[in-house]
This record gives structure tokens, C-alpha cells and sequence, in this order.
């Protein structure tokens, strides 16, 4: 049948020309992105899996990153902890030349110096072996998770902790612990304090005006609490490597906390100072070396006190002040301990550490012992870096090689096939060309119905 309100043959062409520019179009898509799926269209399950397997990946390359970070974690503590080593082998050594007693005490001291001066370096590396701002060597990088894997399970992740590796942790000094007062609560009225002060300051209270003095002395006749006391540290064997007091003390006056001071000093029998006095103020107008605790600023404040602990090594690290004493310590031996004004104490507590040392026949003996258990601690500490060490180094090159893989599955599902993909875009345009020809064709056919009108 001829007919002219319907050209059959041109809406087969004009289909087929149009089916041609949309193959055309999604090969040269393919081919310009290098993706075979680049809309859901394209194909949703593979979607999908593309988009978990794409999160996998990144998360295996983000572990390997993180595993990488963990490593050089390992090994910035292992550096620290091998030249510790060096230093305590060096140590050893001095003490094992310090036992024999061909050596003069004049030898021993000598020997000394240098044993204090890689002590000294223990304590720096300890305190100053730090990865990205965090300290590794000084006991707070403890209990610290290394995110390994690639989820949320308890697999995918270790917990470790480093040793603390200064002197004193590794057994390296020696804790003295003095105390002076009877700890019991303000509210007790009857008993005198426990407490001692030596005959050089009582006479140096006894010199004083009668304004502090009524303040001061072995016991508050009032109050009944220690308002002073002498710590004798003659006994205490080596060099002082910290000082810290601990006092529980409160404003007798509660409304008028304001001149309350902490002196420290030392008295020879005399009454003469033995180095200068420090002052530590505890009231609103205390200062430079000032405590002021916002505890004792209240007008609330318990019955029970205040309980203020000051490290007199290096007091410069609480509330900015420059209060340090330790050198005069360790040249006197002596502290004595005076509280200024009607403030009530409690009770004082000294601690000490004293550092090793090897000046005499026996030190150098007991020393001998207390380096060969710093050594073991080190070299255990050392022992758990290097697995550790290893198992990062197994998680690294396993992440790595399932990152590979993954990141292959992901190409077989994702990644388009030039082959293919070039083979169907000259197909689509060699058979676009074909159909708008056929189009052509097609619309012209229908001209031969003029010759049967016409003629």
C-alpha cells in the first residue's frame, strides 16, 4: 500500500539514527572518564558494590598511612630507648670502676661527676623524646590506640603503652619520705603537733618580731597545729633530685585570707641563715611566688583546709613562679619551714628523691644492681617495641597487597574497556551515518506519488 500520511521507512531510519547518537554518546562518555558506570543508569547493583568496594579501599590506604605514622612512632621510642641503653651500659661500667677499691674517694668523686651528668641525660631523653608534640619516653603515652585496620572491631586496632624511663622509673634513685606534724583534722583542740624544729630555728623564731613570732613556734597553743618544723636531710645518701612538700592548711580568719605566706630557709645554730629565704604567698596580695589557691580565696572554706602541694625543685611550672631550692638543699642538708600570719596547719610532709650515685665502695656496689635492673627494663621495653615494630611492618604489606586487590576488583567492576568501548563508538557512528542516509533515502521515496497524480 502507497501511502503519503505515513512514512514507515523514515521513522525506522530516524529511530535507528537517534538509537546510534545515544550509543555514540555513552562510548564517548566511557572513553572521556574512563569509567564505565558513570550514573546509577549505567548499572545499579554494580553501584553498589563499587561504592563499598571503594570505601574498603580507602580504608585499607588510610590504615596503611596510619600504620606508617605508628611505625615511625615505634621507632622515634626506640631511638630514645637505645641511646638510654648507651648511657646506662656507660653507667655500669663507672660502677664496676668505682667497686674496686684501688680507687681513692677522691676517684670515686670523680667518677661521679660523670655518672650524675648521664643521669642527667637519662632524665632529658625521657623527658624530651617526643613524636608530633607527644611525649614517648616520660610514662604518658600509656594505653594509646593505633587504628590498623580497615573497621570498627576490636581486630582492626592495638592498645600499647611505653614504660616511663627516667631515673626514677627505672629504679635509679631512691624515695625518702620525712614526715613532721600529726595528720588530724582542725577541729582537734588538745595534744601538741609531732613536729620538730632544730635549735638554729627556734632561734631564729625567737628573733623575730613578737607579731610573727606569736605565730610561729613548735606548737599553737591555741589552735593546737603546726605552724613550723625542720626537715633534716644528712641522712638521705646521693644527690637530691627533687623536693616536694605537702602541708594541709587553712586561713584561721576566713573573711581575711590575705598576707598568709610559706617561708623556707635554713638555721645554723646560731640562727643565721644558710641561704636566702623564698616566699610563698597564699593570700590575695601574696606574690611574686604566689600559690593562691582558689580553695583558700573563699570565705566557705572546709573546716578540713586546703591541702597544698608544692614541688620546691621547680615550682616555676605551678601558677608562673620561680621557686627553686634544690641546689641549696643538696649543699645544706636542711630545710626549715615557717607559716606566716594566723593560718592554721595541719601537717607537713617532705618527699625526696635522691638520684644514684657511686662516691663511696658501697654505693658503687648497690649500684651495680640497680643498673643491671634499669638495663633489663630497658631492654624488655625495647623488646615489646620491636615486636611491635614487626607486626606493623606485617600489617603495613598485608593492607597493602588487599588494597591492591580490592582496588583491582573495583577496576573489573568500574573502570570501561577502551577496547570495546572504541569499537562501539566507530560502530555507533559508521551506523549513524548509515541511518540518517537511509533517512534521506526514506524521505525521498514517497516523491514517485507526484507521477501518478500527474500523469
Amino acid at each position: 500500500m502507497i501511502t503519503l500520511g505515513t512514512n514507515t521507512s523514515a521513522l525506522m531510519a530516524r529511530a535507528a539514527t537517534t538509537s546510534m547518537h545515544v550509543d555514540a554518546a555513552t562510548a564517548m562518555q566511557r572513553l572521556s572518564s574512563g569509567h564505565r558506570i558513570n550514573a546509577a543508569k549505567d548499572d545499579a547493583a554494580g553501584v553498589a558494590i563499587a561504592s563499598r568496594l571503594t570505601s574498603h579501599m580507602r580504608g585499607l590506604h588510610q590504615s596503611v598511612r596510619n600504620s606508617m605514622d605508628d611505625q615511625s612512632v615505634v621507632a622515634t621510642a626506640d631511638s630514645g630507648l637505645q641511646q638510654i641503653e648507651s648511657s646506662l651500659q656507660r653507667l655500669r661500667e663507672l660502677a664496676v670502676q668505682a667497686a674496686n677499691d684501688t680507687h681513692s674517694d677522691a676517684d670515686r668523686s670523680s667518677l661521679n661527676q660523670e655518672a650524675q651528668q648521664l643521669l642527667a641525660g637519662i632524665e632529658a631523653i625521657a623527658s624530651e623524646t617526643t613524636w608530633a608534640g607527644q611525649a614517648l619516653l616520660d610514662g604518658t603515652f600509656s594505653n594509646k590506640t593505633f587504628h590498623i585496620g580497615n573497621g570498627s572491631t576490636s581486630a582492626d586496632h592495638i592498645t600499647t603503652s611505653i614504660s616511663s624511663m627516667n631515673s626514677s622509673a627505672l629504679g635509679l634513685t631512691s624515695n625518702t619520705q620525712i614526715l613532721s606534724g600529726k595528720k588530724d583534722s582542725f577541729n582537734i583542740s588538745d595534744g601538741a603537733e609531732n613536729g620538730y624544729i632544730s635549735t638554729g630555728f627556734q632561734t631564729h623564731v625567737d628573733s623575730l618580731s613578737e607579731g610573727i613570732k606569736s605565730f610561729i613556734g613548735f606548737d599553737d597553743q591555741t589552735s593546737h597545729h603546726l605552724r613550723a618544723s625542720t626537715f633534716d636531710l644528712a641522712a638521705i645518701d646521693g644527690p637530691l633530685q627533687s623536693a616536694v612538700l605537702t602541708l594541709k592548711a587553712r586561713p584561721a580568719n576566713l573573711g581575711r585570707p590575705r598576707d598568709d605566706y610559706i617561708a623556707f630557709s635554713a638555721f645554723d645554730s646560731s640562727g643565721a641563715a644558710l641561704f636566702s629565704e623564698y616566699k610563698v604567698g597564699l593570700g590575695k596580695h601574696a606574690g611574686p611566688n604566689s600559690y593562691i589557691d582558689s580553695g583558700w580565696r573563699s570565705t566557705t572554706i572546709s573546716t578540713e583546709g586546703v591541702e597544698i602541694t608544692l614541688d620546691l625543685s621547680n615550682f616555676s611550672s605551678q601558677q608562673g613562679t620561680n621557686l627553686s631550692i634544690l641546689e641549696d638543699l643538696n649543699s645544706h642538708r636542711l630545710l626549715d619551714v615557717r607559716v606566716h600570719d594566723d593560718t592554721s596547719v595541719d601537717f607537713m610532709e617532705l618527699e625526696i628523691i635522691a638520684s644514684l650515685h657511686i662516691n663511696d665502695l658501697s654505693s658503687a656496689r648497690s649500684a651495680l644492681t640497680k643498673i643491671d635492673s634499669a638495663l633489663q627494663a630497658v631492654n624488655s621495653e625495647r623488646a615489646n617495641l620491636g615486636s611491635l615494630s614487626n607486626r606493623l611492618d606485617n600489617i603495613i604489606a598485608n593492607a597493602t597487597n588487599a588494597g591492591t586487590n580490592v582496588a583491582k576488583s573495583l577496576g573489573h567492576i568500574q573502570d570501561a574497556d577502551f577496547a570495546a568501548e572504541t569499537t562501539r563508538l566507530a560502530k555507533s557512528q559508521i551506523l549513524a551515518q548509515a541511518s540518517a542516509a537511509m533517512l534521506a533515502q526514506a524521505n525521498a521515496s514517497t516523491q514517485h506519488i507526484l507521477t501518478l497524480i500527474l500523469d
